[in-house]
């Protein structure tokens, strides 16, 4: 095989592998995300929580996002966390438990979706008294 063969075969492999990333690239930057989930919640809510904590995400705000929150005292827990698009879209995003855990006074969410935010994403915790 000659040297000029060899280094087509090369360059269109390179090619193709670029082309590839770059579709891959395109596709989640503008085809939305794959879930149409507005709303997520973690943990159980008893009836003498208390709404200690809420952040919007909001509106163009790029993804990935971590949402954080410790409560002021270690006796105090994260009962639960809830979050809700301020409207209804055909694309949703996704909240994961990063670190820390429900029952315990730390945790930090991490949010993905489209690249920018296309609404807004009221994050509220909820504490023990």
């Amino acid at each position: 095989m000659s040297s000029l063969t060899m280094m087509f075969r090369s360059s269109s492999c390179l090619l193709v592998l670029a082309f590839a990333v770059s579709v891959g690239a395109y596709w989640s930057a503008n085809s939305g995300f794959d879930t149409d989930e507005q709303s997520y919640f973690f943990g159980g809510r008893n009836l003498t929580d208390t709404l200690c904590f809420q952040k919007t995400v909001t509106k163009g705000t790029q993804t990935p996002v971590k949402v954080s929150y410790q409560t002021s005292s270690t006796t105090k827990n994260i009962t639960m966390v809830t979050a809700n698009a301020d409207r209804d879209s055909t694309y949703g995003y996704s909240m994961y438990l990063e670190t820390g855990a429900i029952g315990t006074n730390t945790v930090t969410f991490k949010i993905m979706g489209k690249a920018l935010m296309p609404y807004n994403i009221l994050i509220e915790f909820w504490c023990t008294p």
